[in-house]
């Protein structure tokens, strides 16, 4: 097969491309600025059509998008960093010929409305707040329209972990010097995925030509902040002393902050009724490997 994956080349982009190219399989990176061999610019896109392949998948950049300059520092970033690289592709998939046969686009569980009190499905209307707002714009940029001849498969993700990127990698360090805090008051719920189980549900959709649509792509084990931060204190061998308070979460990681203080529950419904089975459904096992693995 022949994969084409855009938009970043971040820690979980890379783990996707070495483990197509591992397996055989011809991997062609489209970015901002393209540098390495495999790898094309967004601006040849827009000035060449784009290459036949298989399968496209659109990685978001993880880089944190952070609010404490201003609201339109905030809206501008999220747009240059996800609206507009997607509908480019999409743009460009939807003029072609011989266009892929599966489509694979992310987006965000801090779509849906802040309440504590429910747990939210993919049927679920989406809230009206400004990152809901992006969001669902980000959606609408991923969308081909009703008669595309093309599968479609947006992930919508909650936090996920990695030692290398995100929420982890932010927090690890406060542990080692012997900072282990708790995010907010510790209530509030934290929808995660491993970033093994993001890659194997890829391969999944990639497999399975039936799955479509949109995915809470969270684990199954719903916990709140307090039982992330107790976990992971225990794997580190570490103590708690600290909590983070709200406002200082919210300016140091601004839409991760999103997700976890949102207080929203999430549940992955749709890819429980695939089939699809987590290999690390709960936090304590996924963080044993965070820790265990060179990643």
């Amino acid at each position: 097969m022949k994969i084409v994956l855009t938009g970043s080349k971040e820690f979980l982009a890379q783990y996707v491309r070495d483990y197509f190219k591992a397996r055989g399989h011809e991997v062609l990176v489209i970015l901002k600025e393209a540098k390495d061999e495999g790898e094309i610019s967004f601006d040849q896109i827009k000035e060449a059509p784009f290459p036949d392949c298989d399968i496209v998948i659109n990685f978001p950049e993880l880089q944190v998008l952070n609010r404490k300059k201003g609201l339109e520092s905030y809206k501008t970033k999220f747009k240059e960093t996800r609206l507009e690289p997607t509908r480019l592709i999409r743009d460009a998939l939807l003029k072609m010929q011989n266009p892929p046969k599966l489509w694979v686009s992310f987006s965000s569980v801090s779509c849906y409305p802040k309440e504590e009190d429910k747990v939210y499905k993919e049927a679920d209307p989406i809230g009206d707040d400004l990152t809901a707002g992006l969001v669902k714009e980000w959606e609408e940029a991923a969308n081909l329209g009703e008669n595309s001849p093309i599968r479609s498969v947006i992930l919508r993700t909650g936090l996920i972990l990695s030692q290398k990127v995100g929420l982890l990698s932010k927090i690890i360090p406060l542990f080692k010097i012997g900072l282990g805090s708790i995010i907010g008051d510790g209530s509030e719920a934290f929808p995660w995925i491993y970033y093994r189980d993001l890659n194997l549900f890829i391969m999944y959709v990639i497999e399975h030509e039936t799955e479509q649509g949109i995915y809470n792509t969270v684990a199954p084990q719903m916990i709140t902040s307090r039982v992330f931060s107790h976990a992971l204190a225990k794997v580190m061998q570490r103590k708690i002393y600290l909590k983070i308070p709200r406002r200082y979460f919210q300016k140091k990681l601004g839409d991760v902050a999103e997700i976890v203080l949102s207080r929203s529950k999430i549940y992955p419904g749709r890819i429980l009724k695939t089939g699809f089975n987590f290999r690390y459904p709960a936090i304590y096992p996924a963080l044993v490997d965070a820790f265990s693995s060179s990643e």
